[in-house]
C-alpha cells in the first residue's frame, strides 16, 4: 500500500503524517454517526418514556 511517493518523500515519514490523521477522521466519522443514532432514539421517544 505504502510503496513508493510521487514526492522522493520515503513512505514511512507519509505514514507517520497520514495514519494519524487518518485515525483522527475515522473516529470522529464514527463518533458522528453514533451521535445521530443516539439523537433519532431520543427523537422517536418524543418524551413517551418519561409519562
Amino acid at each position: 500500500m505504502y510503496c513508493c511517493s510521487d514526492f522522493g518523500v520515503p513512505s514511512e515519514i507519509l505514514v507517520a503524517i497520514y495514519h494519524p490523521l487518518y485515525v483522527i477522521w475515522r473516529t470522529v466519522f464514527v463518533l458522528r454517526y453514533y451521535l445521530v443514532q443516539v439523537e433519532s432514539e431520543i427523537k422517536s421517544d418524543g418524551g413517551n418514556g418519561i409519562t
